[in-house]
């Protein structure tokens, strides 16, 4: 099978980056093809399709209102996200994806995409920011 794991981090920054490269480890071993969808950063382990990364987003640095406001708005909803992951599976023939933590960074708007092709998705929470605002 081939196998998409979407995190926000594409590399070992904490333990669910831990879950997701060892997640992807195990499934090669037995055979399975890894690819990955993730953010731009400087620290990212290089893979095939790094090039569909969306662009980084640094979260805990000091922003203008206007960049703000942009932010706010990429993480409920990413054009980016979701073009450049629609150009990925154009790209690679998915059979399943496995999301990750992909709040903030990448969006929930890339589930559009998945959905809009019918792909089956398995989730592993890591934290509850998806379904609990607090």
């Amino acid at each position: 099978m081939n196998i998409l794991h979407v995190n926000k981090f594409h590399y070992e920054k904490g333990g669910s980056e831990a879950v997701y490269f060892r997640t992807a480890d195990i499934l090669s071993a037995q055979g399975h093809n890894s690819y990955f969808f993730s953010m731009v950063h400087p620290n990212n382990v290089p893979c095939c399709t790094d090039n569909y990364f969306v662009s980084h987003i640094d979260l805990n640095s000091t922003l203008s209102i206007q960049q703000q406001i942009r932010t706010v708005a990429r993480i409920l909803y990413s054009t980016e996200a979701r073009k450049n992951i629609s150009s990925l599976l154009d790209e690679y023939k998915i059979d399943v994806v496995h999301l990750h933590n992909i709040h903030h960074q990448i969006s929930p708007s890339i589930l559009m995409e998945i959905n809009k092709r019918r792909l089956p998705v398995v989730m592993t929470l890591h934290d509850y920011k998806m379904s609990c605002a607090s």
